[in-house]
Order: structure tokens, then C-alpha cells, then sequence
């Protein structure tokens, strides 16, 4: 009986953020979680769950947008590639651009998840 071959090892991902940082992440990992691990600022309240739409992240060539992402940003938004960094996984090579955390406020104060006590 033959051996199959085994499936080829998804390659680490290169992302270049503005300011020069660069760093590899693998397949399956955040733009979250990658600017944190380089020391760029992010606001993420919500620890990166996605329920806070305050990660705002510029992402250049512009991957697939997450279900959150539409619940945050406008249509031209998305078509200029922004997305939420905690649910945005780049599956390809990437520039990303981070607003300053003063400016990634949410520009309609949109809430996903209410996490007041009842």
C-alpha cells in the first residue's frame, strides 16, 4: 500500500506595518496579535474578541472581510481595505496601517456586544 503524501505546511505570512515594523505570523493568527507581539499600540478593549470594532487596521492587499467587520465599516471602507485586526487573518504577504489609538475611535459609536450587568 502506498504513502500518501503529507499536505504542504501552510507558509508564515510577512506583515509590514507603517513605521517599519515588520514580523511573520502563522497561518490562523490576528493582525491583533501580531502588532501587540512588536510593540505597536492597539486599542482593543474587548481583548480581541471582536465585540468592541475599536482595532481598526488598514490592510493592503485588502483580504476577505469577517462578518464583524461589516457590522463596523461602510462599503467604501471595506473596499479600501479596513478591517477589524482582531478577526482579520491574512492568508497572503500584507502592509498594514494602523491608525493612532486617539483615531480608531468608532466614528458612530456602534456597540456589538452589550456587556453591561443586567
Amino acid at each position: 500500500m502506498k504513502k500518501r503524501p503529507s499536505p504542504p505546511t501552510p507558509e508564515p505570512v510577512l506583515l509590514s506595518f507603517q513605521g517599519g515594523q515588520r514580523t511573520e505570523i502563522q497561518p490562523g493568527e490576528s493582525i491583533l496579535d501580531a502588532a501587540w507581539r512588536v510593540g505597536l499600540p492597539v486599542d482593543a478593549p474587548c481583548g480581541g474578541q471582536g465585540w468592541c470594532g475599536r482595532c481598526r487596521a488598514k490592510v493592503s492587499p485588502s483580504p476577505a472581510a469577517a462578518p464583524e467587520d461589516s457590522l463596523i465599516f461602510s462599503s467604501a471602507e471595506l473596499r479600501d481595505g479596513w478591517r477589524l485586526a482582531c478577526r482579520c487573518r491574512p492568508t497572503v504577504s500584507a502592509t498594514v496601517v494602523l491608525p493612532e489609538p486617539e483615531q480608531a475611535t468608532l466614528s458612530e459609536g456602534r456597540i456589538l456586544k452589550d456587556i453591561s450587568p443586567p
